[in-house]
Parts: structure tokens; sequence; C-alpha cells
């Protein structure tokens, strides 16, 4: 009956709920995953001209950018032409962040606002309208096709995050009572928290596991140790950090099925999902258009710097846009009859944690809720990077990267509330954290053998 019930009114009725439509575009990407190129990227150029003047028209951001650069959204004819748009970058995104937006974008109806972390750790206000959403949701249940999992199967998602009884979450325990779903929030990861996700997967027997690859991990290990023996799952996906072979291959054994990756990031979701051939991961070529840059900013057939365009975003357009992750376009042209081109790799989201003196693992939205609940945002938009760096388990060094000076009076604040899970814990300021000899940057870092 609870299938029933999702399939043909829980799923329905979202868009009834949010203002979306994606029921319709599920249809349509249904169809349009069998395209050939030159179809799939006619469609394409065809939604970056509309992207481009609405930007230009009502982006206070892209209309300096553009007059600046002596750029005319008739000008962009060709995907070429589209890549002259000087790209965006986080730090950028950051600072203007209002000037990316619509006017009285908070009062726009079917937008709504959320934050993202991303690779800096340092959140960032993004607001997504009823579009995007739509293909971002549509593209998402496509993958349970390719998954072979119907719509109104159990699922059970683990996020990592602080359930509060908000309007917002009872729509949301609501939606997931309606769509057979069970989603469980937790901010830290202990032995009764992992019995608590144990005893959901017993009892709501579902088909599907998701969550973060460090609480999947966790989460294996536990139930290897204790010998607990699950339900059959269909599948199971990783999300938030980069799922390494070595993951892979420790979660497909404690689970005993299939896992499938799946790429996106906070300001532009479902961008790749992987198929049953596993062969890659299948570009939403419909709802992204994607480049990958090396370090002159040039286009490469290796790995480079990923260039995110939202297609489908007009309340807060990102084009162009650099996220900070790397990552690397296949060759292989996959067998499972999906046209899309497959990406071979994605890197960016190690899933480095952090243990506290009582021996609990944390991960990054520990650090990031400690600045947004006791800076000022004054003080918070002084602040370009953070770095949580551990030696030794229960001790931590709290990195601040800024070019101004941060009262003391703050710093000695949040040391004393790091103090509370950490002994010692110092807070300094750095004018420039060092990044990895890869270049990258990790905003948790640990020599502690704790690394998932």
């Amino acid at each position: 009956m609870r299938k029933l019930l999702a399939r043909y009114i829980g799923y329905p009725s979202h868009d009834w709920m949010r203002g979306t439509y994606i029921m319709k575009t599920l249809k349509f990407l249904q169809e349009s995953q069998y395209w050939d190129e030159d179809r799939i990227k006619t469609y394409q150029l065809k939604k970056i001209k509309k992207l481009v003047s609405h930007s230009y028209t009502n982006i206070p951001y892209y209309k300096k950018l553009f007059t600046d650069n002596h750029i005319h959204p008739q000008d962009i004819q060709s995907f070429e032409d589209f890549k002259k748009i000087p790209v965006l970058t986080k730090d950028m995104a950051r600072a203007e962040n209002q000037n990316l937006t619509v006017a009285n974008v908070d009062d726009t109806k079917n937008v709504i606002k959320g934050l993202t972390g991303g690779t800096t750790g340092l959140s960032l206000n993004i607001y997504k309208d009823h579009h995007t959403r739509s293909f971002v949701w549509s593209a998402f249940y496509r993958w349970y096709d390719w998954m072979g999992i119907n719509l109104g199967d159990p699922l059970l998602f683990i996020k990592g995050g602080i359930d509060t009884h908000s309007a917002e979450n009872f729509i949301n325990r609501l939606k997931d009572y309606f769509q057979n779903t069970v989603t469980l929030n937790f901010f830290d990861i202990t032995n009764e928290r992992l019995e608590k996700i144990t005893e959901g997967i017993i009892l709501q027997q579902p088909v599907f596991l998701r969550g973060y690859v460090s609480t999947l991990i966790l989460l294996a290990e536990y139930i290897q140790r204790n010998k607990i023996k699950l339900p059959l799952l269909k599948a199971i996906s990783t999300t938030a950090e980069v799922l390494l072979p070595s993951y892979r291959a420790v979660l497909e054994k404690a689970f005993g099925c299939k896992i499938y990756d799946q790429y996106g990031c906070g300001e532009c979701e479902s961008i790749a999902f992987e198929c049953s051939q596993h062969n890659g991961l299948h570009i939403t070529m419909e709802h992204v258009y994607l480049e990958i840059h090396d370090e002159n900013g040039n286009d490469t057939a290796g790995e480079g710097k990923l260039i995110v365009t939202d297609l489908d975003n007009y309340a807060m357009p990102f084009i162009r846009y650099e996220n900070g992750d790397m990552a690397k376009f296949s060759d292989i042209s996959c067998s499972c009859g999906v046209k899309h081109p497959l990406m071979e790799s994605i890197s960016g989201r190690i899933a480095d944690c952090i243990v506290l003196k009582n021996g609990t693992k944390v991960f990054g939205q520990y650090f990031t809720m400690l600045l947004l609940d006791n800076l000022d945002p004054e003080t918070y938009a002084k602040v370009n990077k953070f770095q949580a760096f551990q030696e030794k388990a229960g001790q931590i060094e709290f990195r601040l990267e800024s070019k101004s000076d941060i009262n003391q009076s703050i710093l000695s604040k949040l040391t004393d509330i790091l103090s509370g899970d950490f002994s010692p814990a110092k807070v300094i300021v750095m004018e420039k954290i060092p990044l990895e000899k890869s270049g990258k940057f990790r905003f948790l870092k640990s020599t502690v053998n704790n690394h998932l």
C-alpha cells in the first residue's frame, strides 16, 4: 500500500507542494537520454543562450561582467563564444552573493534558499528556483531507473545535520512519509547512532541506502564488527565525499550490493550519475554544461579544474563556475544505451574525519556550523577559508585564513567552545593556509590514522 501511495500520490504531490514540474521533466529525461550528440548539444546551446540573455538583463553581477568585457547576449552563438565569459570562482561568488541573484529574490515565488560549504568549508548563500529543482529531482529519479529502483520503493537516506522541528522539516518529514522514505539526520556518528541506523534499515527494509562516504564506512565497520545481517538491498549510493576504489570495495562487501556513485555540488546538483555498467558517471547534459580546465584556464583532456554551468537556475545563475573540484572526462562509449558522455573521475571532497576527545568522529559540518553560529556577519566575511588540522586524536588546531585582523575575543570564544570537545584546542589566524602538494585544499586535514 505504501508503495502505491508513494508512486501515485507522494511523488506527484511534490510538484504541487513545491511549485515544481518534476514528473513532466522526468518523462522528458527518459526520452532525451537516448538522443544523439548533435541533438543534445543543440538543446544545451539553446538553453545557454536563454540563460545568458536572462542573466544580462536581470542579474547585476552578469550585467556588469558582460559590459566590462564587451559581451552582449547576441554574441553568444556557439560554445566557443560562451567560453569568452570569464570564469566565476567560489571566492567571487561569496563576495558578490547578492549581486548574483534576481531582484527581491527572497520574495520570489517558488525559490528556496540554502547554504553550501564546498571545498573551503565556508558557507555560500544559494537560491534555487523551481526550474533547476525540477531538473535536479527528475535526473535523480531517472537514476533510479538505472539502478532498478521504482518510484515508491522503500528508501533510506542518512544525512549529516541537525533535525529541528521547524515548519520546513515538518514538510520534509511529511514528504518522506508519502514517498515511502526514511531520512535520518545525524550531526556526529557514535555507536548509539550506528545502532539506530541499523535498526532503521532492518525495520524499513529499504531497497536503496544513501549517505556520506564517511558515514557508510563507519556503518559498514559496525555491521561487520557486530555480525549484523541486513535485508537485501538493490543498491547503495554515496554523497558529499569522493568515492575512492578502496571505499567502494569495503562498502560493497559489507552491504552485499553494488554502489552507484553520483556527483553534484551545492551550487549545482545532479551533475552526473553512474549507471549499471559502472564505467564512469553519465553527465546530465539536459541540466548542466561542463568544462575541464588546466592550470592555465584552457580546456584539457586530462584531469583539471571542473567548470560548471547550471542551465536551469534563473534565480541565481552559476555560469562557468569553478567549484573547486578536479575531474576528468572519459572517452568510453557506454553499453547501457544512455548516450550522454561519461566523467571518468572526480576528486575534491576527501572523507577525512576529526576525532573528538571522547572518541566520536565528526566531519566538515561540525566546523562550518561552529563559524556560522558564533561569528557575526562582518567577521565571517573576513574569513576566506578554514582548516581543522589534527595530529593526535582529541586535539585540534583550528586555522582561519584571513588578511584582516580578527578580534581576540572572538578567537577566545571559539577556543572555549572547541575546548569542550578537544584538549588542547588552539585557534590561529593565518594569511594563507597552505595547499596540498597536489594543489588541492582540504578543510579537514588529519595525520591521525582515521581516514576513511
